[in-house]
């Protein structure tokens, strides 16, 4: 516990020094695009509660680099006043989630621990068999669920009666393909999950002549590696929650943003490159195309290009910070 503090005063009073984060972060887009450990298609979106597409890191770099375990420990927001952090609300992790790999790189286990007012309050396990497909899904098992208290869960700092906690972890089970298009379907929802990989299926009439998606179901343009779009539809042919991902046209590989349409609100990242590497990103909200506020996320590496913390600063309109919230990696 008192190293946990030491550091977190020790990288808050660095931070302070340093110069804005508009100025610190720039994108260098004549430089060769790098692999990069995290895949930054789904990890750090909502999308990485799909448990069973387990692609949120390089397999090859973590084999290359032999690593038997990533922790992720996700830190509660901090708050600023006048550009100076002047309260830590905790030095213990909100979420840990802790990646277990074999020795060919590929994930096998998954844990996610949860934590409340200092205390953990409750964990839920993934563990995965058989082979990764070469789309990235692999079979998942939920092993157990254990709650700590009568009230496990919170949103926005009040707690969550047990029947109304949400864990948002969703598992998919393979269907057969058809129409050369990939199937699943939600385990407990029953809704199903399309992927349209051939670009020339990529219309509303297309898509709804070959698999007759209902509201619930989610369409994505392209492969779970390398999504375009994601969306559902109403009325046979009109989108909505829409998420689009553009890519260097000439370094297919890398992800310039995304855009995410949920009306009233534009949400974009752009994600920020030096030297081939991506050192953040910038989440900016938008209503009918006028900026409202902004989330700038610097990510940190060791020696070995491996991301080891991710800092994130919340702007308002005026640009003013109102607070912090950080996420950790460790290797083992």
């Amino acid at each position: 516990m008192i190293k946990n503090i030491c550091f977190l005063f020790t990288f808050i009073f660095a931070l302070s020094a340093c110069k804005s984060e508009a100025d610190s972060l720039s994108t260098d887009k004549n430089s060769l695009y790098l692999p990069s450990l995290l895949n930054l298609n789904t990890l750090l979106t909502e999308d990485e509660n799909d448990v069973s597409f387990p692609i949120w890191f390089n397999d090859s770099i973590i084999k290359a680099h032999k690593i038997k375990k990533i922790t992720r420990k996700s830190f509660p927001r901090n708050s600023f006043e006048e550009g100076k952090l002047v309260s830590i609300s905790s030095t213990v992790p909100r979420e840990i989630r802790e990646y277990y790999f074999n020795e060919k790189g590929i994930l096998i286990q998954l844990n996610v621990h949860n934590y409340y007012d200092d205390r953990e309050i409750g964990s839920v396990l993934f563990s995965y068999y058989g082979i990764k497909d070469s789309y990235g899904f692999s079979p998942v098992k939920r092993n157990k669920f254990v709650s700590k208290t009568d009230k496990p869960f919170a949103e926005n700092d009040d707690p969550l009666e047990l029947d109304t906690r949400e864990l948002d972890f969703r598992m998919h089970e393979k269907k057969k393909s058809y129409n050369k298009c990939l199937v699943f379907q939600d385990m407990e929802s029953g809704d199903y999950l399309f992927y349209v990989p051939n670009r020339r299926n990529w219309r509303a009439l297309s898509i709804d002549s070959m698999l007759v998606p209902t509201p619930k179901d989610n369409l994505v343009w392209g492969k779970p590696m390398h999504p375009t779009k994601k969306y559902q539809v109403s009325n046979k042919v009109n989108e909505k929650n829409i998420r689009e991902y553009n890519y260097q046209k000439n370094q297919k590989a890398q992800l310039v943003n995304w855009v995410k349409k949920e009306y009233p609100f534009d949400l974009k990242r752009d994600f920020i490159y030096k030297k081939g590497n991506c050192v953040g990103y910038i989440d900016s909200t938008f209503s009918e195309d006028i900026y409202v506020t902004r989330i700038i996320s610097e990510i940190q590496y060791n020696k070995k290009k491996e991301p080891i913390r991710i800092i994130h600063r919340k702007e308002n309109s005026t640009y003013e910070k109102q607070f912090l919230t950080l996420e950790t990696f460790e290797y083992e």
